[in-house]
């Protein structure tokens, strides 16, 4: 399985059990298009709404990926960096 598609496959499931309240913006993100998917999913009639809620949950995910996601990954790769040379 591709580990991308299954961080996101179960990215939803674990950032909801997280403990801390006070979440980062990527996992607000996240959590936010999976909400978004349940509330596409609980309105859908077909077969074909249900695949146009989860290609929207798709490009969101991937939006917050290369916007909320991808910023804190700079951040954390440029602190593990500054640590390492201290």
């Amino acid at each position: 399985m591709n580990a991308k598609f299954a961080w996101w496959l179960f990215a939803p499931f674990i950032l909801a059990s997280s403990p801390v309240s006070v979440q980062s913006p990527c996992a607000e993100c996240i959590k936010a298009a999976h909400e978004e998917l349940k509330g596409c999913l609980d309105h859908a009639i077909s077969v074909d709404d249900k695949n146009t809620c989860e290609e929207n949950r798709e490009k969101e995910m991937r939006a917050c990926d290369d916007k909320d996601c991808m910023a804190e990954r700079q951040s954390k790769e440029l602190q593990r960096e500054t640590v390492d040379k201290e």
